[in-house]
């Protein structure tokens, strides 16, 4: 080989492994992970660029001739602020205040719009702050409306039937929602805006996955068809693949199993297939419960114990997964507990023996957890066992047991009437002010009329203001210290 030809060769090695390189990010520019881009966002053809600046509430727009060779994640890192005037060879499309600060941005190819999405749902609902702004028009900007969407099927504890009056109090374990979101955007074709969306919970949990498309010509919101559904059940992205599953689950049409089936075999993303398993189980099969309770099991993977948790707590209860579910009350993750707990809470009694089981725990945030889901279950034995947790020898286990039993109050069984006397006394006895307080107040509202409470609640008048005021209530006297109900309930024992 001449030198000459040995040199043609090399630089065409050396170019075949540049354009690689090139292909291999721009394959990586195009995968863009969830995220809160505050600074910085490109259109989908990255020939249009955006970025925020001072305090967030300002917002500058430019075009490119041609797409950046540099992959979007180092672009994002780069200095664009109020003294950033465009690169060399671009235009300026818009310089403008915007009404809100967002969390993430997307400018669309043609240099129309921008896209802005902010967390503004505190309470648990839809955002109502999101907002297309039209460029060629200073100032205008057009609200997105998801009035369209379907609502989200949420893990939600059980109604208590033997709950007292109406109660705002949380349940035990809740959290607020829709207080951080991350978002996946890539415009499908003109006019139309892919929006992928998760809420965050803390660490690197995600949950509720959902897409839609955004309309710019009517600045509509939609959900996509069961079509483009099944189809991006195998896009590169895994959010907009957890995210169509969950939408085809709400569906729960039979034409749509195939599809689910399939892309189940290959998933490898743990909220993506947790997702698809609970689509087919939405759907009628039984078999991927299976699958979800292997998630539930998963070692060393949160993310995958986390997920399966929330899908088992959304379908329809089967006593099948309640001893996967009993032994996730273990683990150390507080979301993974929780939604354990709620899925078995709404089993109902198969849920009852694997529960008091984890309720005799050697460790104490065990028991706990067992207490919370027992509390949610309407069966005596269950209420039975969180009544005798109240004399458990570790006082955040008392107290866990004094806060289920009033969180919502309730009636008890009257079989168990007795159990709660020999508690309140315990709770007493323990010096446990805010158990013994709790525990007056539900014996009072749930009119407790039962010797051993009532002898209970005298014992507690020299201590507990609070059993002096539930005695007034049950029995109608005026008698306000503890001789006068000492001497009270010593005539009534001899009347008997």
């Amino acid at each position: 080989m001449t030198p000459a030809r040995a040199a043609g060769s090399l630089e065409g090695v050396i170019a075949r492994r540049a354009a690689l390189l090139l292909l291999c990010f721009g394959f990586a520019s195009a995968r863009a992970e969830p995220g809160r881009h505050l600074n910085y966002a490109e259109s989908t053809d990255r020939k249009v660029y955006a970025f925020v600046f001072g305090s967030r509430d300002r917002c500058r727009v430019f075009k490119r001739s041609a797409a950046p060779s540099e992959p979007f994640k180092r672009m994002r890192r780069g200095r664009y602020g109020a003294v950033h005037q465009g690169e060399p060879g671009t235009q300026k499309i818009a310089d403008f205040r915007l009404r809100m600060r967002p969390v993430h941005i997307l400018p669309t190819n043609d240099a129309k719009y921008l896209l802005t999405f902010a967390n503004r749902a505190l309470d648990g609902g839809t955002p109502t702050e999101d907002a297309v702004w039209v460029l060629d028009e200073p100032g205008r900007f057009e609200r997105l409306d998801y009035s369209k969407l379907p609502n989200e099927t949420l893990p939600e504890w059980p109604d208590l039937k033997r709950k007292l009056g109406k109660t705002k109090k949380r349940p035990p374990g809740a959290v607020m929602r829709g207080a951080a979101y991350a978002f996946l955007t890539r415009e499908i074709a003109p006019g139309r805006i892919l929006v992928g969306r998760q809420t965050e919970e803390g660490g690197d949990w995600i949950a509720e996955p959902i897409c839609y498309e955004v309309r710019t010509e009517s600045f509509g919101v939609v959900s996509p068809e069961p079509k483009d559904l099944r189809r991006l059940l195998r896009d590169s992205e895994p959010l907009f693949r957890a995210a169509a599953a969950r939408r085809l689950g709400q569906l729960a049409q039979k034409e749509n199993e195939k599809a689910l089936r399939d892309a189940l075999q290959k998933e490898t993303n743990v909220l993506a297939r947790a997702e698809m398993a609970w689509a087919l189980v939405r759907g009628g099969d039984r078999s991927s419960r299976k699958t979800l309770r292997g998630l539930l099991r998963s070692p060393k993977n949160p993310p995958a114990r986390r997920a399966a948790a929330s899908a088992l707590a959304r379908v329809s209860p089967s006593g099948a997964d309640a001893d996967a579910l009993a032994r996730a009350l273990e683990q150390e993750d507080p979301a993974t507990v929780r939604l354990a707990s709620i899925a078995l809470a709404r089993m109902g009694q198969p849920a009852v023996a694997p529960v008091v089981r984890a309720a005799s725990s050697s460790r104490p945030e065990v028991r706990i957890a067992a207490l919370s889901t027992l509390a949610f279950i309407d069966d005596p034995k269950a209420e039975k066992v969180v009544l005798q947790k109240l004399r458990d020898r570790n006082a955040d286990v008392q107290s866990a047991a004094a806060v289920a039993l009033t969180s919502p109050p309730r009636a008890l069984f009257p079989a168990n009437y007795g159990e709660f006397a020999r508690g309140l006394t315990a709770c007493g006895r323990a010096k446990n002010p805010n158990a013994t307080r709790r525990l007056c107040i539900l014996a009072a509202h749930a009119q407790m009329l039962h010797d051993a409470v009532l002898e209970a609640l005298v014992g507690l008048t020299p201590q507990e203001p609070k059993a002096i005021w539930a005695l007034q209530r049950l029995v109608e006297k005026d008698l306000t210290t503890a001789d006068e109900w000492r001497a009270w309930w010593k005539t009534e024992k001899a009347k008997k």
